[in-house]
């Protein structure tokens, strides 16, 4: 029995187009894929200016914002405040129960730098007492 390949019969034109128009289609997919990051790397020129400032208008009426800063700000210009507390008795007989605090070790001097299993000085302070920068 004789067996006839798919070329036989169709002459292999299908494959051939069949493999033109996926080169084709990725050819245009690489050229959308081109014009696509250009135009994203490239940047949109007119959202800065050149020399990296934005003006914000804050004039304008339509920003509800804005309108809600500038309320906020001019009921905080109607707020007085009065120092005569500071200095009435009440204020004058409070305690201050804060307790000072121990030097700690801060950490090593560059904490960027790799750490050497050998190296002593992993972590160095300053006894507030005498000055002297120590190391466990």
């Amino acid at each position: 029995m004789i067996s006839l390949s798919p070329c036989v019969l169709t002459g292999c034109k299908i494959n051939n187009t069949m493999s033109n128009f996926a080169k084709i289609v990725i050819f245009l997919i690489v050229i959308f894929l081109i014009a696509a990051g250009f135009y994203f790397l490239r940047g949109n020129k007119a959202v800065a200016p050149a020399t990296g400032l934005v003006k914000e208008n804050f004039d304008s009426s339509d920003f509800g914002e804005n309108q809600e800063f500038l309320r906020v700000l001019k009921n905080l210009e109607r707020v007085s405040l009065d120092g005569s507390v500071l200095t009435t008795q009440a204020f004058l007989s409070l305690v201050d129960f804060s307790l000072e605090l121990a030097p700690e070790p801060v950490g090593r001097i560059n904490p960027f730098r790799p750490i050497n299993p050998l190296e002593r000085d992993f972590a160095s302070f300053t006894n507030i007492n005498d000055a002297t920068t120590t190391s466990p």
